[in-house]
């Protein structure tokens, strides 16, 4: 399976955001996984939808064992933990469900709606933002292995910037979604 990265580096400006792109990388276990990363922010963006539903038990599950991983990591590295978002949670659990139904693997919906925009648009409030996603590890260690050796996952995943974390998870259509969102406050 292919792994890929994309990061973006922190910008002052949101406009910047499309002509920012840079880098690809990767490591971990199979699957394909992608790092997004943003300063600044805004919090009245329009979004795509209203929300799908909750995640059934066993992906809330797996949601909650990857925030803990996370927690596990940062204080390893001496940081805060990441306080669990659920406004964050459901952006994350709509995008993993969009692109398992609509079988694309990308931040930005096929109409062009950012990771920012879904999370405004779900009612998170931020001053900065982070997505890491990630489709095919079978479960929340392989997922973590994965992003935790790719150097734009785990800078999302150890950055001090970051106060709060939604986890989505999505048992899909012959794959499992993973989509982390990350906000500063």
């Amino acid at each position: 399976m292919r792994l890929l990265a994309l990061r973006l580096p922190a910008l002052a400006f949101p406009l910047l955001l499309a002509s920012a792109l840079s880098g690809c990388g990767g490591g971990g276990v199979g699957g394909m996984i992608d790092s997004i990363a943003k300063g600044g922010g805004g919090s009245n963006l329009p979004g795509d939808g209203a929300g799908v539903g909750a995640m059934s038990p066993t992906e809330q599950a797996d949601a909650d064992a990857v925030l803990a991983l996370v927690n596990g990591e940062r204080t390893k590295a001496g940081l805060n933990a990441l306080l669990p978002d659920s406004s964050a949670a459901t952006a994350a659990y709509d995008h993993a469900v969009d692109m398992d139904v609509r079988q694309y693997f990308d931040h930005n919906s096929p109409e062009g709606t950012t990771p920012g925009q879904r999370m405004a648009a779900a009612g998170c409030v931020f001053h900065g933002w982070g997505e890491n996603i990630a489709m095919g590890q079978p479960t929340p260690v392989d997922v973590m292995t994965a992003w935790m050796g790719s150097p734009g996952h785990r800078a999302n995943i150890l950055s001090p910037s970051f106060t709060h974390l939604g986890v989505g998870c999505r048992y899909g259509t012959g794959t499992v979604y993973w989509v982390q969102d990350f906000l500063s406050r």
